[in-house]
């Protein structure tokens, strides 16, 4: 059995040396039949509706006031490549999501060169396919810019690569600086990436003696887009003292549970092969050093690994924000660590990484055959299907949606009877003060602004409404409506139940 699987992963990895294309090709196909069916199936939830709210409409100057105006916490390009997804391939779950599909995939094939230029394809199939097992590959099909600046981060790390070793180098010098600005032109937290390759630049310095200065002005100028956003920025700091998820240092340790907890299984995988096929090499010529990468460009994998770290003194520093999704570039850095590291222990025959990359195309092929038949299928779930039962309620009733997530995706997907009778109740304010955020109040009562929303104010409805129905999943992290209520002194009497959802029929005093 030892041998026979030695075998298949020796003949696994010279048919990675050999048909390297075709493997590129292969996982291409896989990677968006995939994804497409996730994308075309996942239900939109809160984030990315509030991306349609505004990339729907039907011009691209009304899109760029809106960001202006601070309709939404990103810079402008991530809208602009969202509203021409939409205009080409029209409005649906597909195309909204479609630009970060793009991204994680560039992504991954970036990682592949930037591993294989300093090692072997088989340690580049490592990289490019280790973050398909991760919790990152659930934003390769999110309509939010965090898919975006992976790609980004993956470009600028080869054009990085390229431009410290090639002549002339103007073409890598140029894509250095479009890719990185193009990264914080699509996220705010893209700043985070200045830091691996600063570091790795300063390593540079150290060795050869003498500053890069091409390489440090194009990272200077791609910085400049920037001072464009910073009027943008000063008006979404209102957000800063009400944003759900406040920065802990706690949270780096966190990041690296979320993101790595998928792939327990891929790796407990890659130790049985390895365990099964481990044969010690003993022949002089076996034993020939594999090409490693240069000090400077672990450093920055390194760094880049460590992102968290870096967007946690951020957020202390400034932004007071930290969730997951900020540091999701550093999927990049460990996926270059898990392929280079054993590249300084391996002989030229890379049998750890050869064992890795088999169990990773295992665990990747499987995960896009389970995604794959729901491109067949149209967006499915509880809500599309949801009708609230009126009971002795007159058909004008309003149903108060108590968690602003659910009220966006019920008033999208929900049939037009239901939709007309939905509000959500705004009260920033009493929002903090119940669950310690109120960033989604503001958020809903600026999207009224620019669309047909019933967000009224909280004293404002109960008010003008003395009977009214009030659904939600209470005791969620959004969710206060119930408890103020109470606290006014309304009798509340549950009239059911769907699917861990409650509703309640109110009565005010």
């Amino acid at each position: 059995m030892p041998a026979s699987a030695g075998l298949v992963v020796s003949r696994f990895a010279e048919k990675l040396e050999q048909r390297k294309r075709f493997f590129l090709a292969l996982f291409s196909i896989l990677f968006f039949l995939g994804v497409c069916g996730a994308a075309a199936n996942k239900l939109l939830w809160y984030d990315e509706l509030a991306t349609l709210s505004i990339d729907h409409l039907p011009r691209l100057s009304q899109v760029l006031a809106l960001i202006y105006a601070d309709k939404d916490g990103n810079p402008p390009l991530f809208h602009v490549l969202s509203y021409l997804s939409l205009r080409v391939f029209g409005e649906n779950e597909f195309a909204l999501r479609l630009p970060e599909m793009l991204g994680f995939w560039t992504m991954c094939l970036c990682l592949y060169r930037f591993t294989a230029r300093r090692t072997s394809p088989v340690h580049g199939v490592v990289a490019m396919l280790f973050p398909c097992v991760t919790a990152a590959f659930g934003y390769a099909y999110e309509a939010r810019p965090y898919g975006l600046v992976l790609g980004f981060c993956g470009l600028a790390l080869v054009f990085w690569q390229r431009a410290a070793e090639t002549t002339p180098r103007l073409g890598a010098l140029a894509g250095l600086a479009l890719s990185l600005a193009a990264a914080v032109s699509s996220h705010y937290y893209a700043v985070l990436l200045y830091a691996p390759l600063g570091i790795g630049e300063l390593v540079r310095w150290r060795r050869s003696k003498k500053p890069d200065w091409p390489v440090l002005a194009a990272l200077a100028v791609s910085a400049t887009p920037i001072l464009a956003f910073l009027p943008i920025i000063a008006k979404h700091s209102q957000y800063q003292s009400v944003f759900w998820a406040k920065a802990h240092w706690i949270d780096a340790l966190g990041f690296y549970v979320f993101l790595l907890q998928p792939a327990i299984a891929p790796a407990a995988l890659a130790l049985l092969i390895l365990a099964l096929a481990w044969k010690p090499d003993a022949s002089p010529e076996a034993r020939s050093a594999v090409p490693g990468p240069p000090a400077h460009e672990m450093a920055a994998a390194i760094s880049l690994a460590a992102l968290p770290l870096f967007a946690l003194i951020l957020a202390k520093a400034f932004t007071g924000a930290f969730t997951e999704r900020y540091a999701l570039p550093a999927v990049a850095g460990v996926s270059l660590l898990v392929a280079l590291v054993p590249a300084g222990y391996e002989t030229s025959r890379p049998r750890m990484a050869a064992g890795l990359a088999l169990a990773l195309t295992v665990s990747f092929v499987i995960v896009q055959f389970f995604f794959m038949p729901e491109v067949l299928r149209a967006p499915d779930g509880p809500l599309p299907k949801l009708a609230l039962p009126l009971g002795n309620n007159p058909p004008d009733t309003p149903v108060v949606v108590s968690d602003g997530r659910l009220f966006a995706q019920m008033l999208y997907y929900c049939p037009p009877e239901l939709r007309r009778r939905l509000y959500f109740l705004a009260d920033s304010d009493a929002a903090v003060k119940y669950t310690g955020a109120g960033n989604v109040d503001l958020e809903l009562t600026s999207m009224s602004s620019y669309q047909s929303l019933n967000v009224v104010p909280y004293r404002q409805f109960v008010a003008a409404h003395k009977r009214f129905q009030l659904y939600g999943p209470f005791g969620t992290k959004f969710d206060w409506n119930g408890p103020r209520l109470v606290d006014d002194g309304a009798r509340l009497q549950l009239q059911g139940r769907f699917s861990g959802d409650m509703l309640f029929q109110v009565a005010m005093p």
